[in-house]
């Protein structure tokens, strides 16, 4: 008998997303398909498909030339100075292409003033540290 084919292209697309997991999609599939693999085989023939792809693209860049920033998609919780409170922060990366050098904070919110101030800081933290190792 031919079990049915996990639905692998699906599966990757909704990997990427907040909270999903590969037994939460296992079990979606199973309560579509009852006859379907079970947990074990549905993560091998995952894993066996994953092995097809192109899993990277080389992009030179030089030194210097480009900065990525983003928020990442997950808050961490953060203690408030002044109350004690424990709050959800936003977490501000910025990475530098050529070294990977990587800048992280947390702001409270994802709003102007803290992307702009967030820039600030990681372009100043990163001009302090390249004038530091120049000789005057």
């Amino acid at each position: 008998m031919q079990r049915p084919t996990p639905a692998c292209p699906t599966a990757h697309n909704e990997l990427q997303c907040k909270r999903v997991t590969l037994e939460l999609l296992w079990q979606e599939y199973k309560a579509e398909q009852p006859d379907g693999y079970q947990y074990r085989a549905f993560c091998e023939h995952y894993r066996r498909w994953c092995q097809q792809l192109t899993t990277s693209t080389r992009q030179p860049h030089t030194s210097g030339e480009r900065l990525f920033i983003d928020y990442a998609g997950q808050t961490v919780g953060a203690t408030g100075g002044s109350t004690g409170e424990i709050r959800s922060a936003q977490v501000f990366v910025a990475a530098l292409g050529a070294s990977n050098c990587t800048y992280i904070e947390a702001t409270w919110r994802q709003h102007l003033p803290d992307w702009m101030g967030s820039h600030a800081r990681v372009l100043r933290r990163r001009y302090q540290a390249l004038y530091a190792r120049q000789p005057a």
